[in-house]
């Protein structure tokens, strides 16, 4: 059974076959630096032994799928570059303390940052920016990723106040960016 697939920097083009989804074993899925287009399935749930997901630098479109929660073994989920929109799913809470490395940027994801980020305690790398459309406050849970090392929410329409809770971090937290 495939655990391993990775197809990067080719010039593969059309959208993501479903019969990925089958692949019930697979513990890393790479597909960055393609012309792949389309939305990703809320079938990416099935691949529940997934640790890595880089689907960066591609030309995916549409909303990321609340399923992506159902990625609890989730290291690294990398979406960086493509053309998602609408918000990002409050599942996202639910991949927890496994995920470590998040990257959204580059896409036109709007809305608020859930609070339920505030439940990826092991996360060292949070890139919601630049170039989203993030809207509202940051939200005060943030503090509570006191392992995180850089956190870049550059170039979004954020607003409010900065939260107190960044005091938390500054034990790990080498990069912060909130330009605009």
């Amino acid at each position: 059974d495939l655990e391993l697939l990775q197809m990067n920097n080719n010039q593969l083009s059309g959208s993501l076959p479903t019969e990925i989804f089958a692949l019930s074993k697979l513990t890393k899925l790479s597909l960055l630096g393609n012309s792949l287009t389309g939305s990703v399935s809320t079938e990416i749930g099935l691949l529940k032994l997934l640790t890595v997901l880089a689907l960066n630098q591609n030309q995916f479109s549409g909303c990321i799928p609340s399923e992506i929660g159902i990625l609890t073994n989730i290291k690294t989920l990398n979406l960086r570059q493509n053309q998602f929109m609408g918000w990002l799913p409050t599942d996202i809470g639910r991949m927890g303390e496994r995920l470590i490395d998040l990257y959204l940027e580059e896409n036109t994801i709007s809305g608020y940052i859930p609070t339920e980020i505030g439940l990826l305690t092991r996360s060292t790398l949070l890139f919601l920016g630049p170039m989203n459309r993030f809207t509202g406050p940051i939200p005060s849970e943030i503090g509570l990723l006191t392992n995180l090392k850089q956190f870049v929410v550059a170039d979004n329409e954020l607003s409010g106040t900065l939260p107190t809770e960044f005091g938390l971090l500054t034990a790990q937290l080498s990069m912060l960016s909130i330009v605009r």
